[in-house]
């Protein structure tokens, strides 16, 4: 069994769209998370971060330089000079050989996630914190309450302190993922045979398979965590053979970037 909270009662394995289709598509655009739906996300994984006026916008990056014709941090723009900036224009696929930019013309801007909850209220969303600052925890709870979507997102951030303060604002009801010092301390307790003795407040692990060379995930972890109510969701989970065998190891849930090609595997 893991958490009881809503966002894990599917009685399924769930299929993450990293950042929406990002195998495939301009990363965090609406296009991206429409085609992720289309081809069998269950949950929009998504980044935000929070522009000069109390915006929150779909951003990986502190800067705008690699996904955008525009340069500098998103915190120092405001959010209507987020919105002319152009985030197809250095998306790139290989065909035949040759490198070409698809989605360059198409008109993709960085959406708020206020117009991706309005588009998509009916689904799920994994949402990453990526600015370790209070009020960036408080204008996503605020967002989160007014779109009624408690039920529907688990929050996560890499920084303890962050998403501590999240889980005290939202008073525990949000589902959340384990910050890097609590997953490294549910592996300290689990490498000395006493995870009897370890709380942790989150109901996920997101972890990737290997950490700088260092493999992380195995089979008997996610078993560990199971016993403690734990989800386990790696990322980002992109071939195939890796997906079946996580699959067969019990993992609940994938992120991937080519949520088709998971969907197929699960369906399998």
């Amino acid at each position: 069994m893991i958490s009881s909270k809503p966002f894990f009662q599917s009685g399924k394995t769930l299929n993450f769209g990293h950042r929406g289709f990002a195998g495939q598509y301009p990363e965090h655009t609406l296009l991206s998370y429409r085609e992720a739906i289309a081809a069998g996300a269950d949950v929009l994984e998504l980044d935000v971060r929070l522009t000069n006026d109390n915006r929150l916008v779909l951003m990986h990056d502190a800067t705008l330089d690699r996904t955008t014709n525009g340069k500098g941090k998103v915190k120092e723009k405001s959010s209507d000079e987020i919105k002319k900036l152009n985030v197809g224009c250095k998306f790139s696929l290989q065909e035949n050989g040759n490198t070409c930019f698809p989605f360059k013309d198409a008109g993709l801007k960085i959406p708020s996630l206020a117009e991706v909850f309005d588009e998509f209220k009916q689904y799920r969303f994994n949402i990453d914190i990526k600015q370790h600052e209070k009020k960036i925890c408080e204008s996503l709870f605020q967002l989160i309450k007014e779109f009624k979507m408690t039920e529907q997102v688990l929050v996560a951030s890499d920084d303890y302190e962050t998403i501590s303060y999240f889980r005290t604002l939202s008073n525990g009801e949000i589902a959340t993922a384990a910050s890097f010092r609590e997953v490294g301390n549910f592996m300290l307790f689990k490498s000395i045979n006493n995870l009897k003795r370890f709380h942790l407040e989150a109901d996920a692990l997101q972890i990737p398979e290997k950490y700088f060379g260092v493999r992380i995930l195995t089979e008997s972890l996610i078993q560990e965590a199971h016993k403690k109510n734990i989800a386990v969701h790696p990322w980002t989970i992109n071939e195939k053979a890796d997906m079946k065998r996580l699959l067969c190891w019990g993992v609940d849930g994938i992120i991937t970037d080519f949520p088709d090609v998971l969907s197929g595997v699960i369906n399998e």
